[in-house]
């Protein structure tokens, strides 16, 4: 017998609405925080009454199994680094100050003038980066004016996320146990192949990240993810699966428009994905989908309240903030070289999702977004937005969380058991991918059995800031950063 609850999906919701919240309060003038913060609130209700009804334990086993995935997730993220108990990869040297100067400074943050920096005693720089994970764990930091305390808070947030986005793994699929945990730990692509190929057989030691194999290309393992990115991949994870279980239109721009202040690049990604959602939750034959009336019925279901003001509140919020960013405005196309586009297409993308698109096709020929999904993973490679290929490794973190649905779909349905040589392709690609989260786990055991724990602390890239002459956030959002000339 399955039961279903509406507490779980109004978890999830909280669980991103609450730092859009923190944002608007801290962040916002007077005016635009207790306006801004009615309406969220309100969107907030209106979404969680109409959360769709998922799956919900039964039994006492089922509870005992599902309070276990706390435990599962607490160590995955313990592991990863994040609270620093354990060794940090670098990733974490930036943001470990980001985090510590959301505890220590008032919000808006503004940056010390350093010599040499980006700011200048005219002009000064403030915080701008997408902060939506840290600022639950921040604030508990702040309260309890310890950073040590909000290191352990931001442990406990993580682990509240991690779990929510395994209980949404267990509703999409039919059974319930350990295997789809599992397999989301060690899915990857088939990084030890490419870099074996292209390395001439060089065996990559324990402690190395293999999935650089090729320049300018890098389609992360969900471990590798937490491990290096975890402010921008947890949230981006449960966003994606929360709108893959939205029974209709009601909330779903709302929801996603939550994710721009947690996972702005990731967002991006999401972006074509959320517009197929919109057409499929019409619940009209695809043959139908592109009829202008059949779209402007689709369209006309999303205008409720959370949909319109909510999500248009926090768009334009969200947009005058992260626009401001000194990198944020350059925009284009990767300058790839021909070889390495040329080496992408014959062997980077088949062995990365290649394998596993083909041997989901057979049983998803008719799902088109699996040939969605197909496509961005083709395109979002050479997009570049900011200094950096941060665009092509984040935006493509919704359709890998997909396709690793796809996969954990194909193998608990059961039916490419029957097809041996399928079913054997997937399990080698399945085995080859997990060395790269592999070495991530390895790597942490190594160094910290080393001494080696909490990553050094700079920022020394102009991605996390924006000049405060003629920031335009500030100007008709925000608050005045404490300390600005002049003040």
């Amino acid at each position: 017998m399955t039961t279903t609850s509406k507490i779980f999906a109004r978890l999830a919701y909280g669980y991103i609405v609450l730092p859009i919240l923190i944002f608007f309060i801290g962040w916002c003038n007077p005016l635009v925080a207790v306006l801004g913060s009615i309406i969220i609130l309100v969107s907030f209700y209106f979404t969680c009454k109409n959360a769709p009804e998922l799956w919900s334990p039964t039994s006492r086993k089922q509870w005992f199994f599902l309070i276990s995935l706390v435990l599962v997730a607490l160590v995955w993220v313990c592991w990863s680094g994040i609270g620093a108990l354990v060794f940090q990869n670098p990733d974490h040297s930036c943001r470990n100050p980001i985090f510590e100067l959301l505890v220590t400074k008032p919000w808006p943050v503004l940056a010390e003038f350093r010599k040499g920096f980006f700011s200048t005693v005219e002009n000064p720089i403030v915080m701008t980066y997408y902060i939506g994970f840290w600022l639950p764990p921040a604030l508990v930091g702040k309260v309890f004016n310890s950073v040590q305390i909000g290191y352990y808070a931001q442990i406990i947030w993580a682990t509240f996320g991690v779990f929510l986005v395994f209980y949404y793994i267990l509703a999409s699929v039919k059974k319930k146990n350990y295997l789809p945990i599992f397999l989301f730990l060690i899915f990857s692509g088939m990084d030890f192949l490419g870099a074996t190929l292209l390395k001439k057989f060089y065996l990559y030691p324990l402690v190395r990240n293999i999935e650089w194999w090729l320049a300018g290309f890098n389609y992360e393992s969900f471990t590798t993810q937490l491990f290096w990115v975890f402010n921008q991949a947890l949230p981006a994870w449960l966003v994606t699966v929360m709108l893959l279980h939205e029974k209709n239109n009601k909330s779903i721009l709302f929801l996603y428009s939550c994710l721009l202040i947690h996972a702005t690049l990731p967002s991006m990604g999401l972006f074509p994905i959320v517009a197929y959602l919109m057409l499929k939750n019409g619940n009209t034959p695809s043959k139908e989908w592109f009829d202008f009336n059949y779209i402007k019925d689709c369209i006309k279901s999303a205008f409720t309240f959370q949909n319109t003001l909510g999500m248009f509140l926090i768009t334009v919020i969200s947009y005058f903030y992260l626009t401001q960013n000194i990198s944020g405005g350059n925009m284009g196309i990767v300058p790839h070289l021909w070889f390495n586009i040329l080496v992408y297409m014959i062997v980077y993308f088949p062995i990365e999702v290649g394998i596993y698109l083909a041997v989901v096709w057979r049983y998803n020929k008719n799902n088109p977004l699996l040939y969605l999904i197909t496509a961005w993973l083709l395109i979002i490679p050479h997009i570049q937005v900011g200094f950096t290929i941060d665009f092509g490794m984040r935006a493509c973190i919704p359709s890998l969380v997909i396709l690793f649905l796809f996969v954990a779909k194909t193998l608990d349905e059961g039916k490419i058991q029957k097809d041996k040589f399928a079913y054997t392709i997937l399990i080698l690609a399945l085995i080859i991918g997990s060395i790269s989260p592999l070495h991530e786990f390895s790597r942490t055991v190594i160094r910290t059995s080393r001494g080696i724990t909490k990553a050094k602390s700079e920022l020394s890239v102009p991605n996390f800031f924006a000049y405060i002459q003629d920031n335009k956030f500030l100007m008709y959002f925000g608050k005045k950063p404490k300390g600005v000339v002049g003040e």
